[in-house]
């Protein structure tokens, strides 16, 4: 799958098959991060609650608004 944002391929826990004991959202790191409203709202409609954003795009905007990790 692709980031939403950026398009660069990534790997999440939330895309990962069932049959892996080390998968899913336990095993993902966004499970540990806060996604601010405004980076989820960047997000094009057809991509909301299906595309997970990528942990680059997510510290990049942390980065450039001045928001904790």
């Amino acid at each position: 799958m692709k980031c939403p944002l950026c398009e660069k391929n990534h790997s999440c826990g939330m895309e990962a098959t069932a049959s892996s004991a080390e998968t899913g959202i336990g095993s993902c790191w966004c499970a540990r991060e806060t996604f601010p409203k405004a980076l989820l709202d960047a997000v094009p409609d057809e991509f909301k609650n299906a595309a997970c954003i990528c942990k680059s795009c997510l510290d990049e905007f942390k980065k450039k608004s001045g928001a904790s990790h």
